[in-house]
């Protein structure tokens, strides 16, 4: 494995390398969203991202025993060793999706979103800085397209694909122009 790649088992690692790095004005971030929602779901990671997983309930210790809250009987050997590979697989997989934003932001960003306490938490953090930019970011993307040339003599592909970007993101801000 090389350093960019992030495991969670032999058959689940995600190339963080072969992710698209947000760029600190988020003037890349639909392509950016799309990738890295895409990996995860390849990895059937989502439900860690929208956070719909649940985390199981911390056990409860007595005179050397352990307890699932509001239980009587104490867990065996077995069942505790079970419960705590389930804790593991849980905490591995919420590392592995912050690991995959934190590797894919720049320094600015990271310091914004680091503090959040679930995977989901952190997506949604990042998701308020660049998504939603307001009413001054949406002037400014209306005004895009209508200043935005081809100059003969340049990459008519850049400029098509610099314009389906603005398209993109105004569709995302529900502002999309027809």
């Amino acid at each position: 494995m090389g350093p960019a790649d992030i495991s969670i088992n032999s058959a689940s690692t995600i190339k963080v390398i072969s992710l698209p790095k947000l760029t600190s004005d988020g003037s890349n971030w639909t392509t950016y969203q799309d990738c890295v929602v895409n990996a995860i779901k390849a990895k059937r990671l989502h439900r860690h991202l929208s956070g719909t997983v649940r985390k199981l309930d911390d056990l409860e210790e007595c005179d050397g025993e352990f307890y699932k809250p509001r239980t009587m009987s104490a867990l065996t050997d077995a069942e505790l060793e079970a419960h705590e590979n389930e804790i593991d697989a849980y905490e591995q997989k919420e590392a592995t999706l912050r690991e995959i934003i934190y590797r894919t932001v720049d320094r600015s960003t990271f310091i914004q979103i680091k503090g959040e306490t679930t995977a989901a938490n952190v997506w949604k953090k990042l998701q308020l800085i660049h998504a939603d930019k307001g009413s001054m970011f949406e002037t400014d993307l209306l005004t895009q397209p209508q200043t935005t040339h081809y100059t003969k003599g340049d990459n008519m592909h850049t400029h098509l694909t610099k314009m389906s970007e603005i398209h993109d993101r105004l569709v995302e801000i529900g502002a999309p122009i027809h």
